[in-house]
């Protein structure tokens, strides 16, 4: 069977080629892959008609990927491969181009660009979703693994949807409690007010009007319109998981009116066991939906059973989700 070239120069930044960086060329219908090291002058060069290295052959329209990780950089681009007679202007994932091409090969250059730098999951870690549900990498598997940055981003958004759900946030335990700024609605007849977000690791500063709200600017800023309150002397932190704060001098009662309070503070707290567990089931749940819509829009057929995992979810949030208090 007749060969295709695929040849690159690993260059960073562009026009600087670099030796010794390894890269991988990889036949999507087939998974044949390959990894390669570049010259001393940057060179990589695949046969894809090579059946050492791609032993279930090439087809005209085979989509060609070809990836390179070196330290903190990585680049890469996909074509598909054309006929005899026809060419194509390839890409890479930056959008830059890389070459042309043809029924006979493609010669560019593969230029590394930093790696983005991914968001990081609080409740659970990616280890953690491969060892409940006994699954692989896609660099370990390239037909039933899974690719780490789909589980980082379908986890952010989980975590964002629990701390939404249960009205509280969670850390990772390294001590990065969440600063937040409130203004709090406030009623002369009651001694005390809940701050929202909790439980309440500290307050950093405690202010209160007894202004008009016609009067009173909506900023702690003017000394004149706000007193600056002192815990323990003149307010006291009553419950931490409620954020309810109690005013033990009357003389710093605000009066009734919106925006009464103002106040400073740190929340968060060590992630629970149920909260990392509600993590990892609500973001495999998310993955299953994905595979049964692709396995659907293939052709496929794929049935799973998510009842008990839904069950569970449903179970561990109505534990957590804190009563919603209102200050009036």
């Amino acid at each position: 069977m007749p060969g295709y070239i695929v040849g690159i120069r690993v260059q960073y930044p562009a026009g600087t080629n670099l030796a010794n960086v390894n890269a991988t060329c990889r036949i999507e219908s087939t998974n044949d892959s390959k990894e390669k090291t570049s010259s001393s002058v940057g060179e990589i060069v695949w046969n894809l008609g090579d059946l050492n290295n791609f032993p279930k052959r090439f087809s005209i329209g085979d989509q060609v990927t070809v990836t390179s990780i070196y330290q903190g950089f990585e680049q890469t681009f996909s074509f598909a491969i054309p006929g005899i007679g026809q060419s194509v202007t390839v890409t890479d994932y930056s959008g830059i181009t890389v070459g042309t091409a043809t029924g006979g090969g493609l010669s560019g250059n593969l230029v590394l660009v930093a790696k983005a730098v991914a968001p990081s999951l609080r409740y659970f870690v990616i280890q953690d979703i491969l060892d409940y549900y006994n699954l692989k990498l896609y660099s370990e598997d390239q037909e039933n693994g899974i690719k780490p940055q789909q589980i980082v981003s379908i986890g952010t958004d989980v975590e964002r949807e629990i701390d939404e759900l249960t009205g509280q946030k969670w850390d990772n335990n390294k001590g990065a409690y969440y600063s937040q700024t409130e203004y709090i609605d406030t009623n002369e007849d009651e001694p005390f007010f809940f701050l929202s977000n909790t439980p309440v690791s500290s307050i950093t500063n405690l202010y209160t009007t007894d202004a008009l709200e016609k009067d009173s600017p909506n900023s702690p800023d003017y000394p004149t319109q706000w007193d600056s309150l002192t815990e323990d002397t003149e307010y006291i932190l009553e419950d931490v998981n409620t954020g309810r704060i109690v005013i033990v001098n009357s003389a710093n009662q605000p009066g009734t009116r919106k925006r009464g309070a103002y106040a400073i503070y740190k929340s968060g707290q060590t992630t629970p066991t149920d909260i990392k567990r509600l993590a990892i089931l609500m973001t495999a749940r998310t993955l299953m939906h994905t595979a049964i819509g692709k396995a659907t829009m293939e052709g496929r057929e794929f049935e799973v059973t998510i009842d008990r995992m839904q069950k569970e979810i449903d179970k561990i949030i109505v534990a957590r989700t804190k009563p919603q208090i209102l200050n009036t």
